[in-house]
């Protein structure tokens, strides 16, 4: 159903990050972002504390309020998800300059 991409992305100017890379920042992030009515099947909050701060090698020497990248064996990466956030963004600045409504 899903075909799978590889992309690289070369950028022109600075470009930030938004995951943090201390596990205290981490946890609390998590937990402003949770939902009033978790799932059932919902990961518990210190467990997913743990897997994000495995994908960013976060540690307790770092600083608060330090950010990174998540990544993997290939390198840093960027989530699809922020890309279609991006995108949904430059789409609504578009839509008034155009005057189209939706």
């Amino acid at each position: 159903m899903w075909t799978k991409y590889e992309v690289e992305l070369k950028f022109t100017t600075p470009f930030a990050s938004s995951t943090p890379k201390n596990p205290k920042d981490i946890e609390a992030m998590l937990e402003a972002r949770m939902p009033a009515k978790p799932p059932e099947d919902a990961i518990p909050l210190p467990e997913l504390a743990e897997q994000v701060s495995e994908e960013v090698e976060a540690t307790t020497e770092v600083e608060r309020g330090y950010a990174t990248f998540k990544r993997d064996e290939n390198g840093f990466y960027y989530e699809a998800r922020c890309v279609r956030a991006h995108i949904k963004d430059c789409a609504n600045q578009l839509q008034g300059l155009l005057g189209i409504k939706a």
